[in-house]
């Protein structure tokens, strides 16, 4: 039996220059990669061709995992057996198309992150879900699908949804955030070979079970170069080390991923699936060659692979290939379809070592609740220009405000990953970075959800796109007590709690809407009330620990400083005023840090 290799998928961003790969010295039994750029003309298989390397680390890393592990070796020999058994005797089971054959796949998706840019948002994760249920239901654009291939496409008749039960039982968003200490954390690894990525005392996040939960790592694999992702075949891996990992910036459609051309469209994601279920690379295991099976019967052979959009027909091995096969490297806008014969190995493979998650009930087909929508008014003492009735926007004139919100340090340590791409995203009328929190009704000291935005000079609480109010996924229409923080301003909580959504705004303007609204509240002239500055620590008190964070900080300019207590980009001796008469402003208990 050949060889078989733990499957990566990689490729260079830059595909400008033809090269040609020389690769995979085999000595002793241990796969090396050696990376050699030849600038070529006329190759006989894929002349004219933009090709990349792909780094080999992937099946190095198989290599090494096989020795350290050798019953793997046997299992893997007993499940091509089993593979090839079940397809030949449930053919027609495959080609089955009814609504009641298809699969639902729970995920967890485990974000670990280095910088907060490595955080990716919520919207990120569900676009790439969304781009798995689109490619392997063949929901997707198949009509550049050549004529020789078209009748071969299949809809593979699984889907995929965020876990909602977790390990424990309990509610889950199927969404894990781990801050990691470790750059390059998903390619980081000890002497033995253990990656750290897959364990919680290594700086990575342990799997869920990963008999019923199919496992995502998403996280910096390389800050430079050309790793997108890997993913274990079946018997490839111990279990804990289970599952996918795909590089932040090429996950999903949105955030990170926009920028990723030619990967920006989630089919990193897609080719490494095909792979956790059990799918090899079109040009089979190892090198490929003439000769070389992907144990696909309806997938022609084909000597090696592909890159950039190739233009049909190419050809190899004397046939056409299948370049535009999820399975190949070419890029996002160029991949079209599985095959019938790839998805009887899928299915195969739920019928045997991905059996239990294909029975795994961790997610709900029941549609998740509208989100839940806040409605918020509040005005910040600082800015607040009592001639106009509005706050200014100084750090937004200057180009100051941050792209990421500023609440991951402490004392907030708040791991949300709201960030705009560039700072022409903010609008001119955004005043600074706000946290909305939501809190039991019926105990204002359990936090239940937190969210950043931006405070406009009105005094509306947005969301990232400047416009919208804020909104909760995945909660219940209640009552909420809502707590507004801010990182130089006191505090404050809403005086009862408020029936959400609600159809009108909660204006924190107003002093009896505050709890302890009396001393809470910095009155701003007309009747109108504003969160005291001053609180340079952000711990909800100001006192000489602010003094002691304004020091250092005057007479500094120009910056995004927490002494800023006006929010004017300076610090000044106004600053220091506002923050010494309100000395001694002490916040609610209960949101204090």
């Amino acid at each position: 039996m050949k060889r078989l290799k733990f499957h990566a998928y990689c490729s260079f961003v830059d595909n400008s220059l033809p090269i040609q790969l020389k690769t995979l010295l085999n000595r002793k039994g241990i796969l090396f990669c050696m990376l050699v750029f030849i600038v070529f003309v006329g190759l006989p298989i894929q002349a004219q061709q933009e090709t990349t390397v792909p780094p080999c680390l992937h099946d190095a890393r198989r290599a090494v995992n096989l020795k350290k592990h050798p019953e793997l070796v046997q299992r893997r020999a007993a499940l091509e057996s089993f593979t090839q058994k079940w397809i030949k005797n449930n053919k027609e089971k495959t080609r089955m198309t009814a609504k009641s054959s298809v699969i639902t796949i729970p995920v967890v998706v485990h974000v670990v992150w280095h910088e907060q840019l490595e955080n990716i948002s919520e919207e990120q994760i569900y676009s790439q879900l969304e781009v798995l249920n689109t490619d392997f239901r063949m929901l997707n654009d198949t009509s550049a699908i050549p004529n020789e291939f078209a009748h071969l496409a299949a809809d593979i008749e699984i889907e995929f949804c965020l876990a909602t039960t977790d390990p424990n039982g309990n509610p889950t968003t199927g969404i894990t955030r781990t801050f990691t200490s470790l750059d390059q954390v998903g390619i980081a690894k000890d002497n033995l070979d253990n990656y750290f990525i897959y364990y919680d005392s290594l700086g990575g996040k342990s799997s869920w079970d990963t008999e019923h939960y199919l496992n995502i790592w998403v996280c910096e694999l390389a800050n430079s170069g050309n790793l997108l992702g890997y993913a274990s075949a079946p018997s490839t891996s111990p279990f804990v080390e289970d599952g996918v990992v795909i590089d932040y910036r090429y996950f999903g459609t949105t955030g990170t991923a926009e920028n990723s051309f030619p990967n920006e469209l989630g089919r990193t994601a897609t080719h490494e699936v095909g792979h956790f279920f059990n799918l090899e690379h079109m040009w089979g295991p190892e090198d490929g060659g003439c000769g070389v099976d992907d144990f696909v019967a309806d997938t022609p052979e084909q000597s090696t692979y592909y890159f950039s959009c190739p233009t049909y027909p190419k050809t190899s091995c004397g046939s056409s290939d299948m370049f535009m096969n999820f399975m190949d490297y070419v890029d996002d806008r160029c991949m079209y379809l599985f095959t019938e014969g790839q998805k009887a190995r899928m299915q195969a493979a739920l019928n045997g070592p991905r059996l239990k998650l294909s029975q795994s009930d961790r997610c709900s087909s029941i549609p998740p609740p509208p989100a839940l929508t806040v409605k918020v008014k509040a005005f910040m003492q600082g800015p607040y220009d009592a001639a106009n009735g509005q706050m200014k926007c100084k750090l937004r004139e200057a180009n100051l405000l941050p792209k990421i919100q500023p609440y991951f340090v402490e004392p907030w340590s708040y791991n949300g990953a709201e960030q705009v791409n560039t700072l022409s995203n903010i609008p001119n009328d955004i005043v600074d970075w706000v946290l909305l929190e939501l809190r039991d009704g019926s105990s204002m000291n359990t936090i239940i959800a937190q969210k950043a935005g931006f405070l406009k000079d009105n005094g509306q609480v947005v969301s990232i796109d400047g416009f919208s109010d804020i909104s909760f996924d995945g909660l219940a229409a209640a009552d909420y007590y809502i707590v507004l923080r801010h990182r130089n301003h006191v505090d404050i909580i809403s005086k009862e709690p408020v029936s959400l959504p609600n159809i009108d705004v909660y204006d924190f303007t107003i002093r009896n809407n505050v709890l302890n609204g009396n001393i809470q509240l910095a009155s701003l002239g007309g009747g109108l009330f504003g969160m005291h500055s001053g609180d340079f620590s952000g711990n909800g008190t100001v006192t000489v620990n602010d003094f002691n964070v304004y020091l250092p900080s005057a007479s500094q300019f120009n910056e995004y400083l927490d002494a800023d207590a006006n929010l004017d980009r300076t610090v000044t001796a106004q600053d220091f005023n506002l923050f010494k008469n309100n000395s001694s402003v002490i916040g609610v208990g209960a949101i204090r840090y």
